[in-house]
């Protein structure tokens, strides 16, 4: 693709459209590549040497909110999952109207950092964070930072608790 990669396509595409449905098709066999494009927001990445016979179905699976990977790509994240730590805090759910940098700052208020400790963290400008803080609240529908961490606990399908410093 001239101009950019398909990574950089997938963000640009989630920050345009955040609710469009994105499976990466690669020459490359990589899976470093598919967990880079997931991260950026793809819902699933394929091989262009998959049987043909396969990527309707995975295209449809996407499109009903499943994800469309290899089965070794399955399995280095399980064994991801298998090494974090309890809880759900880093989870984030498939369908999220929450962007992947607001699901950070999500983590950081349920760890009970200010405005200017998640800008210092992230490496932003408070003002950043206040507009990440503001877009939680609208796309949650939450009232209060508390409110919005338990509601995105509740996405990742934790059970309602009080998040530490509260």
């Amino acid at each position: 693709m001239p101009g950019m990669d398909g990574i950089a396509a997938t963000r640009q595409i989630v920050k345009e459209q955040p609710d469009q449905v994105i499976v990466l098709l690669t020459s490359a066999d990589e899976e470093d590549t598919g967990l880079l494009g997931l991260r950026a927001g793809a819902s699933g990445f394929l091989s262009k040497d998959v049987e043909i016979d396969s990527v309707p179905r995975a295209l449809i699976g996407a499109l009903e909110g499943e994800a469309a990977i290899s089965r070794r790509l399955s399995m280095r994240l399980v064994e991801h999952l298998r090494h974090q730590p309890e809880g759900t805090r880093g989870l984030r759910p498939v369908k999220s109207p929450l962007t992947p940098r607001e699901w950070e700052v999500i983590d950081l208020l349920y760890e009970g950092h200010t405005t200017d400790e998640i800008a210092a963290i992230l490496v932003l400008s408070t003002e950043t964070v206040r507009s990440h803080v503001k877009h939680i609240l609208r796309k949650l529908n939450a009232r209060s930072r508390g409110e919005a961490v338990q509601i995105a606990q509740q996405m990742r399908g934790a059970p309602p608790e009080n998040p530490p410093g509260s």
